[in-house]
């Protein structure tokens, strides 16, 4: 079996899709909540109901030290960019797993300048 197909295996093993596309909701709750109370708009004036979460890949990534990780990425789209050959990312969801399926970390970053706002 191919190096593909072993991370493909895993992936679908511990459901890391899956585990991914259903914590976005719950992390962008907390991100939201933390930065109401320092008085700073998680989205920047964008409506929450417009984004749209798409599988984009899976990494696998092994650092200097030897320490294996796969990173499950989903893209962010917003609706107002989103379409047939139109579909620019306002943002990512990265969560990073070990090989036996352990959460190790998340990230949910925007970038909406490709709104023009």
């Amino acid at each position: 079996m191919n190096i593909k197909d072993q991370i493909i295996e895993l992936a679908n093993k511990y459901s890391l899709k899956k585990k991914a596309l259903d914590s976005i909701d719950k992390v962008m709750d907390a991100c939201i909540e933390a930065d109401k109370e320092v008085g700073i708009d998680f989205l920047d004036g964008q409506d929450r109901s417009e984004l749209i979460y798409e599988f984009g890949r899976y990494e696998f990534q092994i650092n200097k030290y030897g320490s294996c990780r796969i990173v499950t990425k989903i893209n962010i789209y917003s609706k107002k960019l989103y379409g047939v050959n139109y579909d620019i990312p306002v943002g990512y969801y990265e969560e990073w797993t070990d090989l036996t399926g352990k959460h190790l970390d998340e990230f949910l970053i925007f970038d909406w300048s490709p709104l023009g706002e």
